[in-house]
């Protein structure tokens, strides 16, 4: 009896141990197996889906489509939230599939696997194709090539690229510069740059957008810029056999037409990226992230938690407003490491040339102006830049630059909420008399509310980007996230993205 329950014990052990082995051995197949053997794991993943509801659609993009989400504190990224927003006017629930070119987005189209495919950039002999309908064109892919200088010896000298749709200004590039005949297919721009920044790569031909969203990592890479050919047009494209998908979408698109959306997203992603990155100034960044910011940990985390603030906003903040130098002095009376007036700082209980002290009373400044601030009308970003405004030219100037707003908007008969697009515009019309001599507090700088907005949103995001490329210079912020609020704007949308 014993003998038989060790060989039925034994048996069984075997069996199981096979079956590990087995899943140990795929395990590492598809872990090494190349793009094909992936792509055949995600069908596979995909098939119980033709089963589910109608209401629900799976769409294929680009790996880069994640990409100023990941990198930006704005929110999940332009396409994500393009995205987000069809789910929650059609009622529809999406999957994500992440696919490198636009070639094997149609095959997953043509396969039935999925049902669209967003994020690239279509070509017109796609948009004749009879098994396919296209949207509209809602965001233009600008060519922008990038030239190491100096030039890296003769065998690295490749085209790296990101966007096939992009190739058609190849021969308009090689007119104006000796370009090499390799080029090489690289679907991940992080990679583009850092292959650059080794002089591994010559070139890189990319999406001006794609390149002003890296280069503020990469501060090191000397290149020159230059712009090619017209631009390609982002659309959805989706199959036409699917039941109701074009009413859905095209329903989606027309909505599109009636709101500022596009814009908005546009605005809030890539508004505030200078044309050209001042690479002495992330430089700058850099070395106080190492230097100097250790001293005001304490200050910072106190502040961002009373206050709840992110510790990273403050931290471009203060970069913005004196590089963190406490002695700071500008032209028009305001000192210290926050630059407050003397007046806001005696309101505020706070001695301006203690950075300690100035540093509470400029986050104590801060939320008191967003608190004042209308919180139904406004998206919480939107808020933000609005209080960042009235952070550099005050509360008065701030309330005026609403007020012609929200005049011009009444004339448009449209019943929408203010936006920082919409103040972007107001401000610099401050500094005109017919348009001034009409508020309150008169005469503003407002070309500088706008360039300071611009500039703490540029360091916030890099700040943020650090973070997330796990940086060398990440360690010197990882003690500010203790300071980080529990609710923050920028939430993930309600999509799963599967890879």
């Amino acid at each position: 009896m014993k003998l038989f329950h060790f060989r039925f014990f034994l048996t069984l052990f075997l069996i199981l141990a096979a079956f590990i082995g087995v899943g140990a051995a795929l395990f590492v197949a598809i872990r090494d197996a190349g793009p094909d053997m992936r792509l055949f794991m995600v069908r596979q993943s995909v098939d119980g889906y033709r089963a589910m509801t109608k209401r629900f659609l799976r769409v294929a993009i680009p790996y880069k489509s994640r990409l100023s989400g990941e990198l930006s504190p704005y929110g999940p990224g332009f396409e994500l939230e393009l995205l987000d927003y069809l789910r929650l006017e059609a009622g529809v629930d999406l999957r994500l599939i992440e696919v490198p070119t636009l070639t094997e987005a149609l095959q997953l189209l043509r396969d039935e696997v999925v049902d669209m495919a967003a994020g690239f950039a279509v070509p017109d002999d796609v948009l004749t194709d009879a098994a396919f309908v296209a949207g509209p064109p809602y965001y233009d892919v600008r060519a922008v090539l990038l030239s190491v200088r100096p030039r890296p010896e003769k065998k690295a000298r490749t085209v790296l690229f990101s966007d096939k749709a992009l190739m058609v200004v190849l021969d308009e590039a090689a007119r104006m510069e000796a370009m090499p005949e390799k080029v090489e297919f690289v679907p991940e721009e992080q990679e583009i740059f850092k292959r650059l920044a080794r002089k591994e790569s010559s070139h890189a031909l990319m999406d001006y957008r794609d390149a002003r969203v890296w280069s503020p990592f990469f501060p090191r890479l000397n290149s020159v810029a230059h712009s090619f050919g017209q631009p390609a047009a982002h659309r959805w494209i989706w199959r036409a056999d699917v039941a109701g998908m074009s009413e859905i979408v095209m329903s989606f698109w027309r909505n599109r037409g009636r709101d500022g959306l596009l814009e908005e997203l546009e605005e809030r992603y890539f508004g505030f990226f200078p044309r050209k990155v001042n690479k002495m100034e992330v430089n700058a960044l850099l070395k106080v992230l190492k230097r100097t910011l250790q001293t005001y940990y304490t200050p910072i985390v106190r502040a961002a938690r009373e206050y709840d603030i992110d510790p990273l906003l403050l931290t471009a903040l203060i970069f913005q407003e004196s590089h963190f130098n406490p002695d700071a002095c500008s032209f028009t009376g305001v000192r210290g490491i926050m630059q407050l007036t003397e007046r806001t700082a005696a309101a505020l209980g706070v001695d301006r040339r203690n950075p300690v002290q100035s540093i509470h009373g400029g986050a104590k400044y801060l939320r008191q102006m967003w608190d004042s601030l209308d919180e139904d009308a406004l998206n919480p970003w939107d808020r933000w830049f609005f209080t960042l405004a009235g952070y550099n030219q005050g509360m008065g100037h701030l309330n005026d630059a609403i007020a012609l707003a929200k005049a011009r908007k009444d004339k448009t008969g449209k019943n929408e909420s203010l936006t920082w697009r919409d103040l972007r515009h107001i401000y610099p019309l401050l500094t005109q008399q017919k348009f001034y001599s009409r508020t309150r507090h008169g005469y503003c700088r407002g070309y500088e509310a706008v360039n300071f907005v611009d500039h703490v949103r540029f360091y916030y995001y890099v700040l943020n980007g650090l973070i997330v490329l796990d940086r060398p210079e990440a360690q010197y912020l990882a003690p500010l996230l203790r300071g980080m609020p529990d609710i923050w704007p920028g939430a993930v949308p309600s999509v799963v993205v599967r890879k």
